[in-house]
């Protein structure tokens, strides 16, 4: 009866850089998202509003826009340059249309304007443009914000950019 000796081998663990690099990203959008959510629980908490901002984290978005109900623009995150390239600073105070341009069809102004004035939940995609002026599509998910007496103080959008138009 032979007995079989094993040799020693080399093993070297296998290291996938696609999965460190997705891993690492994950963990630096949800990072993102705690931010997100914690400075909008502090605004809320200042301003009145009542929202679960924790129904975020289960959310997929690149940016955030709060508006009034005049649509004027409160708060974005930090995703909102990173996906329009428009800092922070240029973008309160304004109305979300400044990012539209020719190939932004009317239909869709149209459709959120009249979205907005019903108070409910809604998703829509328009054809928005970044500060380079490439346009893209963007969806935008958009919530009413209620105060403590339930009427709408806010809206909360949550945008994606879906792919570049054209």
């Amino acid at each position: 009866m032979s007995t079989k000796v094993c040799e020693p081998r080399n093993f070297f663990p296998l290291f996938c850089w696609d999965v460190i690099s997705s891993q690492r990203e994950l963990m630096v959008n949800t990072w993102k998202k705690v931010l997100d959510i914690n400075e909008l629980s502090g605004i809320s908490e200042k301003k009145g509003w009542v929202f679960d901002w924790n129904y975020l984290s289960d959310k997929d978005y690149d940016a955030i826009v709060i508006t009034d109900t005049t649509r004027k623009i409160l708060w974005v995150n930090d995703g909102f340059r990173e996906m329009t390239g428009y800092p922070k600073s240029f973008a309160l105070g304004r109305t979300p249309s400044f990012l539209q341009g020719k190939e932004t069809r009317e239909a869709s102004r149209q459709a959120i304007r009249n979205k907005l004035s019903t108070g409910d939940s809604f998703t829509q995609q328009v054809i928005n443009y970044k500060q380079d002026k490439s346009p893209y599509v963007c969806e935008i998910t958009v919530y009413p914000v209620k105060n403590r007496q339930h009427e709408i103080a806010a809206f909360l959008a949550l945008e994606r950019e879906i792919r570049q138009a054209g």
